[in-house]
Formats: C-alpha cells, sequence, structure tokens
C-alpha cells in the first residue's frame, strides 16, 4: 500500500471529520493498486495517481 497516498487521505479525514474514527470503525487497505478506506466495513474513499474519489451515503 503507497504510505504516500495513505498519508493523504488521513490528513483529508482528519481535517475534513475529526471525530469519524472514534464514532466508527475506521480502516485503510490496498485495492486495485489504490489506497481505499472504508467506514464500518464499506468503502468510502480512494486515493492514487487518478485523484481521490469520495462516495457518499446519502445519510
Amino acid at each position: 500500500m503507497s504510505e504516500r497516498y495513505l498519508k493523504k487521505l488521513t490528513l483529508l479525514l482528519q481535517r475534513v471529520r475529526p471525530r469519524l474514527a472514534s464514532t466508527h470503525e475506521l480502516s485503510f487497505r490496498p485495492c486495485f493498486g489504490a489506497v481505499a478506506g472504508y467506514v464500518d466495513a464499506a468503502i468510502f474513499i480512494s486515493a492514487r495517481r487518478f485523484g481521490t474519489a469520495i462516495r457518499l451515503l446519502p445519510q
């Protein structure tokens, strides 16, 4: 897993949702060459050379 993209996602989440990790299960794993972020086992963000992709749920 690319440490560069993991750091990018971590900093972004700390800035936007600083308490996310304390209220939900947050994890990062490699996914097709990118770094993917999961909240409560559902993918919601990924980052690689293409940029950052965010999937927001309605709630």
